[in-house]
């Protein structure tokens, strides 16, 4: 009995009709949608340099921040 529900719960979060998502294609959703549209927000990459890195998360700061004002 455990284990059909179980199944149940796993099939309602996660089966096939469910809209869920990852933080990124949301976030890249919104940017292509807004009233600000542009290119989708550039999310840190492991490969890329330091110097990438903090200019990455710099740009996705602001934009989470833009879009808190809108």
């Amino acid at each position: 009995m455990q284990k059909s529900a179980m199944d149940f719960i796993k099939e309602r979060l996660y089966g096939p009709g469910s809209q869920r998502t990852t933080n990124a294609e949301l976030l890249s959703l919104q940017k292509k949608r807004g009233p600000n549209q542009g290119a989708a927000v550039q999310f840190v990459d492991k490969k890329l340099g330091a110097e990438q890195k903090a200019k990455a998360v710099k740009c996705n700061e602001r934009f989470i921040h833009r879009q808190k004002l809108l």
